[in-house]
């Protein structure tokens, strides 16, 4: 029996022989680990990137099996630290911009709950600013924000592009849920590559390496924050009802997988609705910008609006604006015509040519105002059936030719129109408001 649990080894020299006794059992590992809990699946991706706008919206996920005690899963037990730069004074003194600066650990704040008994989520808290304000954000921002002023501000260098995040379960202090046998968390695991071409480990589970407790550990890097740094509407900043032009928004760097929504409201407060558009806006996929169309309300007077973008889907979320100027349109306000002196009743001869204009109650908006044209019969042509008000004028002229000859001398005649001529009436309209005028026209039997 004891051949079987021991191992000698006889050493010799100098005339002195030592005999060692070594117990083999350590080498011949149990057949079955011996009974613990384990941890299942992790929602990150080890030592890879996550993107920072679904870790603060979803947080981190753990399976657990057996199922935990939810007593005993707390702050103490589930440590979840964010790592950022050593920042001393507000600087790096001598040390370069590069990832050898070393690096200081924040423990986060969390809240930590149970999506179902054997699931874990922990996700960040959100702290309200400041007294006067009602918006709030998460720790992991505030802190990500502090390191964005002390760089930024002194001009030390950019933000890092990314921040790491290590979750450590203390295998010891958490316990089963079920106290008949009472199991601890075994949680050691073993890294491997994900394949012969890259460097990248991914965590072998479930955990487990035949103790009855050991602590888990694993971490991430969190992608720098998706922030908007710009919202601009196109120049002239202005628009008309029916009108459109172009806005863009651009974040400070690519769109994650599954594309950035930019969401847009209107801030100035109106009776009607002066401008539409589509919200959000998203960005795609690897794009830092995209754009979208703003199109032109009916308003009753020129309207200053004020448009604001924000990555969040609230009104109380930190945005950035730009303006621009809906243009209430111009009215038709008249139809004249120039007409030879002395006269009698409005009229000229065939084949003379009359100038008309047409008179709008302000300057025609940017891109002019277009003019429909009609004669009712054939005692006057137009050259067009519309015109165009240029964009800044308030009128414009044309010219209507008469016929040398009576066009209906062998035919019948229209009502006003006779053998020696007769009345034709010019109308014009603009946004579906008219103005008419009349003139004769002569001819000699």
């Amino acid at each position: 029996m004891l051949n079987s649990l021991v191992r000698i080894e006889n050493f010799e020299g100098e005339g002195v022989q030592i005999e060692v006794l070594e117990d083999c059992r350590q080498f011949f590992r149990p057949l079955t680990l011996p009974k613990a809990m384990r941890v299942n699946s992790i929602s990150w991706p080890h030592n890879g990137v996550s993107a920072f706008n679904n870790f603060i919206r979803d947080g981190i996920r753990i399976g657990i099996s057996p199922v935990a005690d939810p007593t005993s899963i707390t702050p103490a037990t589930l440590v979840v630290a964010m790592e950022v730069p050593l920042l001393i004074n507000g600087e790096r003194g001598s040390i370069s911009n590069s990832r050898t600066a070393p690096d200081i650990s924040f423990i986060l704040d969390g809240e930590i709950t149970f999506i179902n008994p054997a699931t874990i989520l922990w996700r960040s808290v959100r702290l309200q600013i400041d007294s006067q304000s009602s918006r709030a954000e998460s720790q992991v921002e505030q802190i990500i924000q502090y390191v964005r002023n002390s760089f930024l501000d002194r001009e030390r260098g950019s933000e890092p592009n990314r921040y790491l995040i290590r979750i450590v379960l203390k295998g010891h202090k958490i316990w089963s849920a079920s106290s008949n046998p009472r199991l601890y968390l075994d949680g050691q695991v073993f890294g491997q590559p994900t394949s012969s071409l890259s460097n990248e480990p991914t965590l072998i589970l479930p955990s487990g390496d035949g103790d009855r407790a050991s602590d888990f550990e694993s971490w991430f890097y969190l992608a720098r924050p998706i922030v908007l740094i710009t919202f601009s509407i196109s120049f002239p900043k202005e628009v008309a009802i029916g009108e459109t032009i172009q806005a863009t928004v651009s974040l400070n760097g690519p769109a994650p997988t599954g594309g950035v929504p930019v969401y847009v409201r209107v801030t100035t407060p109106t009776a009607s609705d002066p401008v539409s558009f589509s919200s959000p806006v998203t960005v795609p996929a690897n794009s830092t910008s995209a754009t979208f169309i703003i199109t032109g309300g009916n308003v009753s007077n020129d309207t200053d609006v004020t448009l604001a973008g924000s990555l969040e889907n609230t009104s109380a979320a930190s945005s950035i604006t730009d303006s621009l100027r809906v243009i209430s349109l111009p009215i038709l306000r008249s139809l004249t015509l120039d007409l030879p002196p002395n006269r009698p009743e409005r009229s000229v001869s065939g084949g003379t040519s009359v100038v008309a204009t047409v008179t709008l109650s302000k300057a025609a908006p940017r891109r002019g105002a277009l003019i429909r044209l009609m004669s009712s019969n054939s005692l006057a042509s137009l050259r067009s059936n519309t015109i165009t008000v240029p964009s800044g004028a308030t009128q414009v002229s044309f010219e209507i030719q008469t016929p040398v000859s009576n066009p209906f001398r062998t035919g019948s005649y229209p009502d006003g129109v006779g053998q020696t001529g007769g009345e034709v009436r010019i109308s014009a309209t603009y946004r579906e408001r008219s103005q008419s005028t009349t003139f004769g026209v002569n001819y000699l039997i």
